[in-house]
């Protein structure tokens, strides 16, 4: 038994020989735990602080077809206050407006059908079309929900109009045949009217619709023989509007508007499609800066600075060489991981193959240089990997991987326009998704960041080979 508790007592003290090592070995690099304690913490602080939980007002272009008799309606409705779009223009070119969406000048088309009256009259519903290049599921189901809110504004006010226009017509009539009775002088013919103004059933609604048909027939005789006299098939009309009006679908008078939301030629993209190409560049960058952060910390504490010191090796030669190496091997991981996301997992790549392999040749540049930074500057290996995986933890916040930019107070968005990742998200989501070429300052952003920290890699990589 007490051969038993020896083992265990030492044991314990080789276990507790490497818990007390360890724990001081950590404490030695009080760099290193504020990192590890005040790294994550500032993020998110930064984050909870910067989120906003608004929506942006979406830049639209209407079009309505020529001749159209709602060209002067959707100008004022355009205008007024409770619009919830911005609309750049109103215009009757289709195809005009449907570059200006490709070409991201405007976030949403919205068209409205030929003949309106024409299609309510045949008991359909006019269809508002919303044309969006959105892939983000959340954003748009956004413009679904703007779409919807547009549609139930405009019956909103085609109806206040209509009863509008209803309590005016009835105003009027009822003057008139209150003339009438007065002229004529018969009780008999007083009843007679006073029942036909009364007797029309269905609100304001049917009375504008009916003496609206009405008044297409002519005008109704006065007593003495001054008003025009109504012609004869005045009736039979009045009688046809009034069938017609009882046959149609309630549903299309109360909604005489319906709107659909169609995505511009992205072909069948499900709401997973969209998350690939952030993954993609958040991997690439994450093991760029990974390799490349642990690079010249390892040369430096293997003593191969001294080699290359005694060496004929410019400290430029040296950098280069590192350089290509790597994007060699993260060329090969990139080639290999888009092969897995198309022939497997079935994402598209719609746009120019050249065009997205410049896009991963300047992110894995970027990274690089990153990556160098974090190595020239770190003592320990360990230092790099935490200072890794900080850098990965802010561009999961920030680079705009699960929510939008807009949504983050401005600050935190030079944060987000500090990491690759967030240029890289954004380009290969508009190549491999959406198939058009990203914006040029992306490119130039992207290919100026990595020319600077090539530069500054490079002057640090000197002065390290220069101390020994």
């Amino acid at each position: 038994m007490r051969e038993f508790f020896r083992r265990i007592g030492s044991a314990f003290v080789r276990v507790s020989a490497f818990l007390t090592k360890d724990i001081s070995t950590a404490l030695s690099y009080p760099g290193l735990i504020g990192v590890l304690v005040l790294g994550p913490f500032l993020i998110l602080l930064v984050f909870g602080v910067s989120y906003r939980d608004v929506y942006r007002t979406l830049r639209a272009m209407i079009v309505v077809p020529p001749n159209s008799e709602l060209q002067d309606t959707v100008r004022a409705f355009a205008e007024s206050p409770e619009f919830v779009i911005d609309v750049v223009e109103i215009t009757p070119n289709e195809a005009g407006a449907m570059t200006a969406l490709r070409n991201k000048v405007v976030d949403v088309v919205l068209m409205f059908p030929e003949d309106v009256a024409g299609t309510i009259e045949s008991n359909r519903h006019a269809m508002l079309t919303f044309y969006h290049q959105e892939i983000d599921p959340f954003e748009a189901t956004y413009v679904e929900i703007v779409a919807r809110q547009i549609a139930d504004e405009t019956n909103e006010q085609l109806l206040l109009a209509a009863v509008q226009e209803s309590q005016d017509v009835a105003r009027s009539s009822r003057e008139e045949i209150q003339g009438i009775a007065n002229d004529a002088g018969s009780e008999s013919e007083t009843s007679t009217a006073t029942a036909q103004a009364e007797g029309i059933p269905g609100g304001p609604g049917m009375l504008w619709l009916l003496l609206a048909a009405s008044e297409e027939t002519g005008e109704v005789s006065n007593g003495d023989g001054s008003g025009t006299e109504t012609p004869a098939d005045g009736p039979a009309e009045f009688d046809e509007q009034l069938t017609r009006f009882i046959e149609m679908n309630p549903s299309v008078i109360v909604e005489p508007f319906r709107h659909e939301t169609q995505t511009m030629d992205l072909g069948n993209l499900q709401p997973a499609h969209f998350y690939v190409p952030a993954v993609l560049a958040l991997l690439v960058q994450h093991i760029a800066v990974s390799l490349a952060g642990l690079s010249l910390i390892r040369e430096r504490l293997a003593g191969s600075t001294e080699l290359m010191r005694a060496a004929p090796l410019r400290p430029v030669e040296a950098l280069i060489g590192k350089y290509l190496s790597f994007l060699v091997m993260l060329g090969l991981v990139a080639a290999v991981l888009t092969a897995l996301v198309v022939f497997i997992l079935k994402v598209p790549l719609s746009g120019s193959l050249g065009t997205f392999a410049l896009i991963l040749f300047l992110l894995i540049v970027v990274s690089l240089g990153i990556g160098f930074l974090i190595s020239g500057f770190v003592q320990t290996e360990s230092q790099a990997i935490q200072l890794s995986m900080v850098l990965l933890l802010a561009t999961i916040f920030f680079s705009g991987l699960f929510i939008s930019l807009y949504r983050l107070w401005w600050p935190a968005q030079v944060i987000s326009w500090a990491m690759p990742a967030t240029y890289g998200i954004r380009m290969l989501q508009d190549t491999m998704l959406r198939g058009i070429r990203p914006e040029g300052w992306l490119f130039w952003v992207l290919g100026g960041a990595g020319v600077a920290l090539f530069i500054i890699n490079w002057l640090r990589l000197r002065r390290l080979m220069a101390k020994g």
